[in-house]
């Protein structure tokens, strides 16, 4: 019987958690510090139309609530008000690995004393859930909190 095709990518991913869990040593993540609720986790569907720009996804997250356009990465820098990060945040990211006249842009769902998770748009071309990104990433330019 042959098997459906998304069958062989949930193998391939237990099977990578599998992995990842063997070993000796057990790394234990802080819990974290808030989260966004399951309502406002849901409101995300409605913007998967916006996956191919972080811009555009993460205004759709915010209901539209973004001041100007974040287009540049210089326009991302400009909106930067803290360097803090807090849940429901915008964090501002540059360097190796981001686009260098655009940079990217993502929404903070969750903090913990060594990581942010964020959801974002056009990472890796899609939409992207729960994402760690290390609190110490020198690819963090601050964030944007309403």
């Amino acid at each position: 019987m042959k098997q459906p095709k998304f069958f062989s990518s949930m193998v391939a991913t237990i099977m990578m958690f599998t992995i990842a869990s063997c070993g000796d040593a057990t790394i234990e993540e802080p819990q974290p510090v808030g989260q966004i609720t399951q309502e406002e986790s849901a409101l995300h569907s409605s913007c998967t139309g916006s996956c191919w720009d972080c811009y555009q996804y993460v205004k759709c997250r915010l209901d539209n609530n973004l001041p100007g356009y974040w287009g540049s990465i210089a326009q991302k820098r400009a909106n930067i008000n803290t360097y803090t990060p807090s849940v429901g945040a915008v964090v501002i990211l540059f360097g190796s690995g981001y686009n260098t006249t655009y940079g990217h842009m993502a929404l903070v769902t969750s903090v913990t004393s060594t990581h942010i998770y964020v959801d974002e748009g056009n990472w890796n071309g899609t939409c992207s859930q729960g994402r760690s990104i290390s609190r110490t990433d020198s690819r963090i330019q601050g964030y944007y909190k309403r």
